[in-house]
């Protein structure tokens, strides 16, 4: 097995060229990728864990700078990706409606959750606003008695001064 993977390494790093990308559909629905040089009288078969399989060159496509083929576990042939009718799959959104339904759910939550919130954070506003306020009348209140401790502090430190 170990040995497996490291050809499979060598093949995607230093044979690029040759190497076949295969990704091989199992029964359960998991994708196991594979690189692979082909074998055979037309260097259209593979062997892949003591199955071969063969594929024909018009079911080949690229796929990150590999030629790439798609195979299912149980069938000897290639998957032609080409003629899987994908219009038979009849989506619910598009990408764009979903990504747009998707940010409208996300900005509903957020502003449910805010305003769950809202009675305390304008208790708590008030509550800052008004001892601003307050602090605010006092230090006005205060002001004449703050001038007469600076100047008595002034003529203190002129008598310790001088």
């Amino acid at each position: 097995m170990k040995n497996k993977k490291q050809n499979e390494w060598i093949n995607k790093t230093f044979r690029r060229n040759k190497t076949l990308k295969v990704l091989l559909l199992q029964v359960d629905g998991r994708l196991h990728t594979h690189y692979i040089i082909p074998a055979g009288k037309n260097n259209n078969e593979i062997s892949i864990d003591e199955r071969r399989y063969m594929f024909h060159s018009d079911h080949v496509y690229d796929s990150g700078g590999f030629k790439t083929v798609l195979f299912k576990v149980e069938d000897a042939n290639s998957v032609d990706i080409k003629s899987l009718n994908i219009r038979d799959h009849i989506p619910v959104y598009s990408a764009d409606d979903f990504g747009t339904a998707i940010e409208s759910e996300v900005i509903q939550q957020f502003l449910k959750s805010s305003k769950s919130d809202t009675p305390m954070m304008n208790i708590l506003l008030f509550i800052i606003i008004g001892g601003i306020v307050i602090l605010a009348i006092l230090m006005y209140q205060n002001q004449s008695d703050l001038i007469k401790l600076i100047n008595e502090l002034r003529e203190n430190a002129g008598l310790i001064g001088g």
